[in-house]
């Protein structure tokens, strides 16, 4: 279930059976300062219950997340000793019908069957931990006063418990006492699994697995008794007496704030309006912490669903909102807020901006981003820089008072029409406008909120790269459409004078050549018909060309410097030029001027960082501690090449083919490949690191002992990859076509596989796996998994023909509504998995062990299962035909009840 929610309050769900009706619990929880009357975020609200409630008050759950029978109050606080009389502080709370007094003492212990005199103390907490109890008291285990206990001095004492109910006071050292206390009671206090109803045979026949029919709802409630609340509402007064570090009497007044909850339910979700459905919340609970003055508020809300086992099949979308109780807001602009933070493009950007499902009046002071050390030092010199400037404006309007603008020198001019407000508005956004809000953003940090529209608007202005580079296309195309005014006969002069001119400039340059050339053009000096149509319409295909690939490279670091240089200087090395290989090369179309050949070359030791290369061919050749970080290398072909200990970091390799190359101890970290043909390659402990592949082919692809860590394959074919003794963390792959993906001795920690085309031929061999993941309804063809081991993976609502598993621990993992057609799991353990509502079709199951699974409502067609383990299994509901085979199977303690057939 997806939830949508403002950023200062916290959404719970919880679905429960009751009567034979299926229910959601909805819960909402603010952490609220009733000083300031604001909102805290969510984030603090958890902080603090992990840092407070639950190792200083002894705090267990926040909300069970079901239908409190009453509203409750839940006090964690102290007790100050400014405030005692006689080593006694006497504290106590008030709301509407609750009205508690305990005492709290110093520490204390028995002397000869009488309690000592008090010691002083600032504060002492009113928890558990200080109440009565002890060791083997159920009621109160974390307390004191009832055991002895073993001093460093090696001698034994009994404490008496700090905190005890005025009108029941300790006196006898050897009486038990009930705990006193205003905090929430444990789960399993006595008292209440009292409540949870009677769970016989004629509930496991009837009613399981729903709460038991005489199930009473004051199980959910978390105080004690004596803190039940007739009512709870806005406008509600609570008073703390001496808990308050500075006021004897502390005072919280309810706001008037008013949780909201909508659902979308599956069978809305096609519809334009009234898609959104609100669930009542109610206030359930003040959780206090009146020496903070602060509290949570929790409302909750109770609506009866369809009856399944997976809820998200009938809710899909959660949705929260928090109101002020006198300015409500209509269903249907809830509707639009959820259009907008669903919209898969542009909701990401709504998720800070609390004022859409939050009113204004309960928000605090916006989050901000701090500016980190790095980003300050660079503010702080554009702010000298502008100080500066802003000073010599000041300085150049005296001097030039009386002096016309055209008549200023040109230096000045600049000065004096640079607009500082301007200059900070294009790079901040429209809040920054001067020097002094520069500086408060320095100190301050970013506005999250008010970032987060400037990127919305950036984005809905700004034309995407890809719309971009069609337009570039486009353009390209046009360029070579104007020759259609040459007839064929002048297109084969111009083509023949460019190889004439190509043949000159090898033939010249041959013995000059450097041993690198860093770009490849044409001298100036040959180009002498500079005049004709001919080489005109060249050039002209040419800048179009350039024009392209420096937008195509807009974010790269190196931009194309030149792509036909004229001047015979400027060609360094990048590689050494076979100048007869290019003279003969044949050249087809004018483009392939650009083309270069390299064969049989040992290259050691060589830097081309920040180079872009393009349209080269390069074969047999063998890169020996080659550094190509950062270079653009473009349309180039790769044949029968060896690179060993070659660094690829952040190269970005595009429209190129790699054809039975050899990779061997390489780093390609950060490597962007796009575009690309990878045919036959062998990768040999090569470490990739952050690279992104996208839009590739890869065929026939070897990698063995490699490192593979955040590496994105996207819009790829992947076919026939095999990986051998590969150690891989956080994979993904999305989208494109995968087949005959192999995977031998491999560890593989995260991967995630989105992919919308069949799988075929997947398999893993004596690999460990964890945490994979596979897009629901994704479909496989003959998946394999042999002698492998897996752990808290998502097999969940996939499609699988024809499956193999065998001598496998695949444990801890989801099968949950997947579908398994034809196939053969033999000698493997499926231990603590789910497989809720899966089919087994014509499936073959021996040796099996699904202790402690939960098959709820499994359906088996056809299937054969022989020495199946199903020890402490969950198999209600199972759903299983006549032709299906249970063979010398063990159900030991497995729940069958109820069931649609008996196995």
């Amino acid at each position: 279930m997806r939830v949508v929610k403002p950023l200062v309050q916290s959404l719970l769900h919880r679905k429960f059976d009751h009567d034979k009706k299926s229910f959601l619990s909805i819960v909402s929880i603010v952490f609220f300062d009733f000083k300031s009357q604001k909102l805290c975020s969510e984030q603090d609200l958890y902080k603090f219950y992990g840092e407070t409630c639950i190792p200083v008050f002894n705090a267990e759950v926040i909300d069970l997340c079901g239908r409190k029978k009453q509203p409750e109050l839940v006090v964690n606080g102290y007790a100050y000793g400014r405030y005692a009389q006689n080593g006694r502080t006497a504290v106590q709370v008030r709301l509407n019908n609750v009205n508690k007094t305990l005492s709290v003492w110093g520490d204390r212990y028995w002397n000869n069957g009488k309690p000592s005199k008090p010691q002083d103390f600032e504060e002492i907490a009113i928890s558990w931990k200080n109440a009565y109890g002890g060791e083997g008291f159920a009621q109160n285990p974390h307390g004191k006063g009832r055991n002895y206990v073993q001093l460093e001095n090696g001698s034994s004492i009994k404490f008496l418990p700090n905190i005890e109910d005025p009108k029941k006071p300790i006196q006898h050292e050897n009486e038990e006492y009930s705990a006193a206390g205003f905090g929430s009671l444990a789960i399993d206090y006595p008292e209440r699994n009292l409540l949870m109803g009677t769970y016989d045979e004629r509930w496991r026949e009837e009613e399981f697995p729903s709460l038991a029919k005489d199930f009473d709802w004051a199980y959910f409630n978390q105080a004690p008794q004596d803190q039940r609340l007739s009512h709870l509402s806005p406008g509600d007064v609570a008073v703390f007496t001496g808990m308050h570090p500075e006021l004897a009497e502390c005072r919280m007044v309810i706001p008037e704030l008013k949780a909201k909850a909508f659902l979308q339910l599956a069978k809305d979700q096609e519809l334009n309006d009234g898609f959104l459905q609100e669930v009542e919340l109610n206030l359930s609970t003040l959780w206090a912490f009146p020496h903070l003055e602060k509290g949570f508020l929790i409302s909750e809300g109770v609506v009866e669903v369809e009856r399944w086992f997976f809820v998200d099949d009938i809710v899909t979308t959660l949705m929260g909102a928090l109101e002020h109780t006198e300015r409500p807001r209509a269903i249907s602009y809830y509707e639009e807020v959820f259009r907008l933070r669903t919209n898969p493009q542009l909701g990401a950007h709504y998720a800070d901006v609390d004022r859409q499902l939050v009113d204004e009046e309960f928000l605090g002071a916006k989050d901000r981003a701090v500016v980190g050390p790095a980003l300050k030092n660079k503010l702080n010199k554009l702010l000298k820089d502008l100080k500066e400037l802003e000073q010599k404006q000041i300085e150049h309007k005296a001097q030039y008072a009386h002096v016309s603008l055209n008549d200023l020198p040109s230096e000045s001019i600049e000065i004096m029409q640079t607009d500082i407000a301007d200059v900070l508005s294009k790079q901040f956004g429209e809040q920054i406008r001067s020097l002094e809000d520069l500086e408060r953003l320095i100190d301050e940090g970013f506005d999250l909120e008010q970032q987060s529209m400037r990127l919305l608007e950036q984005e809905q202005q700004e034309k995407s790269f890809l719309q971009r580079a069609r337009e570039h296309k486009q353009e390209m195309q046009q360029a070579k459409q104007s020759q259609s005014h040459l007839s064929k006969k002048e297109v084969k002069q111009a083509k023949r004078d460019i190889k004439n001119l190509a043949a000159r400039y090898a033939i010249e340059e041959s013995d000059v050549l450097t041993q690198e050339l860093k770009f490849k053009g044409l001298d100036g000096q040959l180009m002498s018909d500079k005049q004709s149509p001919h080489y005109q319409h060249y050039h002209q295909m040419q800048q179009a060309k350039e024009e392209f690939l420096r937008n195509e490279q807009e974010n790269s670091e190196k931009r194309l410097l030149l792509l036909l240089s004229k001047n015979k200087e400027s060609s360094k090395g990048l590689m050494e030029i076979d100048s007869l290989s290019f003279y003969q090369q044949e050249i087809d179309d004018v483009e392939d001027i650009e083309f270069f050949l390299l064969r049989n070359k040992q290259i050691n030791q060589q830097s081309y960082q920040e180079h872009f290369i393009y349209d080269a061919c390069i074969s047999h050749c063998h890169f020996i501690q080659c550094d190509f970080s950062k270079a653009e290398l473009s349309s180039i072909e790769f044949v029968n090449c060896t690179f060993e200990s070659c660094r690829f970091v952040s190269t970005n390799i595009t429209k190129s083919v790699f054809d039975s190359c050899t990779f061997e101890d390489c780093h390609l970290i950060g490597l962007e490949l796009e575009k690309s043909t990878l045919v036959d390659n062998y990768f040999k402990k090569c470490r990739f690191n952050l690279s992104n592949i996208m839009l590739s082919s890869l065929y026939r692809q070897r990698f063995s002992a490699c490192s593979l860590e955040q590496v994105t394959f996207m819009r790829n074919r992947l076919i026939d990859l095999f990986f051998d003794s590969c150690e891989m963390k956080q994979l993904s792959f999305t989208r494109g076509k995968l087949k005959g993906l192999s995977f031998e001795k491999c560890t593989i920690e995260s991967a995630a596989f989105v992919i919308e085309a069949l799988i075929e031929q997947m398999r893993f061999n004596h690999c460990q796996l964890s945490k994979m993941f596979f897009k629901t309804h994704s479909r496989f063809q003959d998946l394999e998994i042999n002698d492998t081991s897996d752990r808290e993976s998502s097999w969940r609502e996939l499609n699988i023909n024809n499956i193999l598993i065998k001598n496998s621990f695949i444990e801890n993992c989801d099968f949950s509504k997947t579908h398994l057609l034809e196939g053969e799991i033999k000698e493997s353990s499926f231990r603590e998995s789910l497989w809720m509502a899966s089919i087994l079709e014509r499936i073959t199951l021996h040796k099996i062990s699904f202790a402690e699974a939960i098959l709820m409502g499994l359906i088996s067609k056809d299937s054969y299962f022989k020495k199946v383990n199903f020890f402490s299994a969950e198999l209600s509901y199972i759903d299983i035909d006549s032709a299906t085979v249970f063979d010398v199977c063990s159900m030991e303690r497995a729940n069958t009840v109820p069931s649609l057939r008996s196995i």
